[in-house]
């Protein structure tokens, strides 16, 4: 049963991605695995790795099989950090199905168990997934007392020399402080945190460019200020990047939906309408059930103005469906 619900058909060879690829070469080692019995710690570790590239692949429900497979495995021959890393992939892929309470019960295990084997670099690593997690949940006041603890424990590993190369973990835990206070309409405050996560993104950057998610958050920032000419100014800077990495595909794609609303506010319908489009298929290949009604309910409002009454109640009522099924408030209100 746990080997049929792998089975998942590859893509043709011409048009696989590398890690499409890798998967495939993993999850065969993986039922050669099965079938011969191992529960070796290098085969926990191998069934993780496969498990995080179904994860990047966006198929949360096979990444989430071998996890739990991996969980099983790492219980049976008493295997403390395969348990650990297990739960929170787990964790991981529950959250980005918006099962945030899950998630935290998931990630909450595993912290445990890190601090049981006295890993703080683990520790640090979960509750800066908490802080995020929390900030997805619009627990704000969690969110920031999580992520100040990260802080606080990475400074105290860096002055002791246990925590190297931590530019990347820096500029992610103030960017996180910068959505905070964004959210709470502290834009000062907002800003001074995206300045210091710009800061930290130059120097673990490559050479020295500055980060494309703190860039979008900032223009989120001036958006919410109905500063829609500065917002359009910093949406640009990561829309124009040229060969932008993949792993920024998907800021990518909800900056160039944002970026479709200053056009509408600024009357250029028919270019705004061109980048949802491009926007909402790029997000459905994600699965990004939130983004995807977000798209929506901006598509909807612009097919409005342009009196496109039965487009605009079509994808009006599709983000609701999207919205009630993830349990997104502020999209069904929208």
């Amino acid at each position: 049963l746990f080997l049929s619900l792998l089975i998942i058909k590859p893509s043709p060879a011409s048009g696989q991605s590398s890690l499409e690829r890798s998967k495939d070469s993993s999850i065969t080692l993986v039922r050669q695995g099965l079938t011969q019995g191992r529960i070796d710690t290098g085969f926990v570790s191998m069934i993780l790795k496969t498990s995080w590239e179904f994860h990047y692949l966006h198929h949360c429900d096979s990444a989430i099989i071998l996890a739990l497979k991996a969980l099983h495995i790492s219980k049976v021959s008493h295997y403390a950090l395969g348990e650990a890393n297990a739960l929170h992939a787990i964790g991981v892929n529950h959250r980005f199905e918006d099962r945030y309470d899950s998630a935290m019960a998931y990630f909450q295990s595993a912290k445990d168990i890190f601090r049981s084997l006295r890993d703080n670099h683990l520790i640090l690593a979960m509750l800066g997934i908490e802080a995020n997690t929390y900030i997805s949940m619009a627990q704000y006041s969690k969110a920031v007392d999580f992520t100040f603890q990260a802080i606080t424990l990475a400074d105290s590993l860096m002055r002791r020399g246990k925590l190297e190369n931590s530019s990347e973990l820096f500029y992610n835990l103030y960017e996180n402080l910068g959505i905070v206070f964004t959210q709470l309409g502290m834009y000062d405050l907002a800003l001074e945190h995206f300045s210091t996560s710009l800061t930290y993104s130059k120097k673990f950057g490559f050479m020295g460019q500055e980060d494309r998610g703190t860039l979008y958050f900032i223009g989120n920032l001036y958006s919410e200020m109905h500063d829609y000419t500065k917002a359009r100014e910093y949406y640009e800077r990561v829309i124009t990047t040229p060969n932008l990495p993949e792993t920024y595909s998907h800021i990518y794609t909800v900056c160039l939906r944002d970026y479709a609303k200053t056009l509408i506010i600024s009357g250029e319908f028919r270019q705004a309408d061109s980048l949802l489009g491009i926007a909402l298929k790029q997000l459905r290949t994600f699965h990004d059930k939130r983004g995807i009604a977000r798209t929506l309910v901006i598509l909807s409002g612009l097919h409005l103005r342009q009196h496109r009454t039965r487009d605009a109640l079509l994808e009006a009522e599709e983000a609701i469906r999207l919205a009630a099924s993830i349990h997104a408030l502020r999209e069904q209100r929208d």
